[in-house]
């Protein structure tokens, strides 16, 4: 059962939802405050500084700055990747927190419908978007375009060279991994510059709040790049640490 409070109904006017953002897919991170579609407020997270400890202090800030009170929100849009391991963690994490704290609907937004809707229409009616997954992979989706850039199908991973060599030149392409194709290759593709937006984000939250169902904030999970070495070695020292603790405190009962 969901703990109390009760999960909000949906509000009687979406020009006066109160809708917080949280986006830390990439090496910085951002929220916002919106207000219906209309982007209020928005700050951005140093990279690095994509902990709890930077993140709830921000947020309850901005919602001061909105003339809000933390209870009052009706929804919480997070980004859900792919993206940062650890930034994506701590984001979903808070979102799915404070929505089981406040009742607010938590709406989970992929990181490539934020892209593609960053982008305008183009004559093909399509768009990729890529992020890199490491050891010479690609996440992938397809979007189509309908009053809007919609998912034409899931993401996927995809080998960097067999994907350059069969995909459709004729699709242009946006998003992080784009960087990671190698210089020819990259000349002959359509590459569209994207980068990822609140007011894009507060839109889309917006039309999900009122024609989707909410995500549960017990299960919602984010779409996680593969980790690095690095962080792989310092999750093994965290469950380390977390192992110790837990034998010391057995051993002082």
């Amino acid at each position: 059962m969901r703990p109390f409070p009760r999960e909000k109904p949906v509000p009687a006017d979406g020009e006066k939802a109160k809708i917080l953002l949280l986006e830390t897919s990439g090496a910085a991170g951002w929220i916002g405050t919106a207000m219906g579609g209309n982007l209020l407020a928005q700050r951005q997270l140093e990279a690095g500084r994509k902990h709890v400890r930077d993140l709830v202090p921000f947020i309850g800030g901005l919602i001061q700055e909105s003339g809000w009170a933390v209870a009052e929100l009706d929804a919480i849009a997070v980004g859900t990747g792919p993206g940062s391991y650890t930034g994506l963690r701590i984001g979903v994490m808070t979102a799915r927190t404070l929505a089981l704290a406040t009742g607010a609907r938590l709406l989970g937004i992929s990181t490539f419908t934020l892209l593609a809707n960053a982008c305008q229409e183009n004559l093909s009616g399509k768009l990729e978007t890529v992020a890199d997954a490491q050891q010479d992979k690609l996440y992938r989706q397809v979007f189509s375009w309908d009053n809007g850039w919609n998912s034409a199908g899931p993401m996927e991973v995809v080998s960097l060279g067999p994907w350059v060599e069969s995909r459709d030149p004729q699709i242009p392409i946006a998003g992080p991994g784009v960087d990671k194709i190698p210089s020819p290759a990259r000349l002959a593709l359509k590459v569209t510059a994207a980068e990822i937006h609140l007011c894009v984000m507060a839109r889309l939250a917006l039309h999900k709040l009122f024609h989707s169902p909410p995500d549960d904030p017990m299960t919602l999970q984010p779409h996680y790049l593969r980790r690095s070495s690095a962080e792989e070695l310092w999750d093994q020292r965290e469950k380390k640490n977390l192992e110790i603790t837990s034998r010391h405190n057995r051993g002082s009962q």
